[in-house]
């Protein structure tokens, strides 16, 4: 888990570093035209791209990057919470477990290779400084990590945990990440933080029994 104090330069994300939390490093490069190219995902949705980029705003949820290098394909999700819950399906994708399987079996549908995949995964602030979920980032960021090496991912960098928000931009030409804390005492993070802990709270209470899928 990274403990870092916010800072405004994003950070960038290499793929080709191999890098598992201890390796980020500010970039000086200002991302806005990718951003402004990228598909924007909330909380719930998944997406899979050959060429354009994809971006999320997050608080205590977790957005999993997934990169196939041979393919030049990523997908991303952006979940809030980690089990199985009644609203999956019905509303979007806002469990952990349902999230990851739709990803990856959207990421194979367009062509993907399971064995190819690379990981890295953002997200699970505590913004509110909350204790009445356990943490709910906590347990976000610990399904996160717990799936990948079940289903042998490698988790190839992350920036995750903290007291602060984040703005994730995927780029598909290279897999690499740009990732940019925002301070939670902005105003609309504190609102996006207290909308997270509320939704969180009604899925807590509405969560299905764990299952777990695997792929060969």
């Amino acid at each position: 888990m990274t403990t870092h104090p916010p800072s405004q330069p994003w950070l960038h994300l290499e793929q080709r570093a191999h890098t598992q939390n201890n390796h980020i490093e500010a970039c000086a490069i200002q991302p806005r035209q990718l951003e402004a190219q990228a598909h924007h995902i909330l909380a719930g949705e998944v997406a899979v791209h050959h060429h354009h980029p994809i971006k999320t705003v997050l608080g205590s949820c977790i957005a999993v990057c997934l990169y196939d290098p041979q393919h030049k394909m990523i997908g991303m999700n952006h979940f809030l919470v980690p089990l199985h819950h009644s609203l999956d399906e019905q509303e979007g994708y806002f469990s952990g477990m349902t999230s990851m399987e739709v990803l990856i079996n959207a990421m194979m549908k367009a062509g993907a290779n399971k064995r190819h995949l690379l990981a890295k995964a953002f997200g699970g602030g505590d913004m509110l400084r909350m204790s009445t979920l356990g943490n709910i980032g906590q347990r976000n960021i610990d399904f996160a990590q717990q799936w990948l090496e079940s289903e042998r991912i490698p988790l190839m960098a992350s920036d995750l945990g903290g007291y602060w928000a984040r703005k994730v931009i995927f780029e598909p030409n290279n897999g690499d990440v740009f990732c940019r804390r925002i301070e939670a005492k902005l105003p609309q993070m504190r609102e996006l933080a207290r909308a997270e802990a509320q939704f969180a709270e009604q899925l807590v209470a509405r969560q299905k029994p764990a299952r777990i899928d695997f792929f060969d």
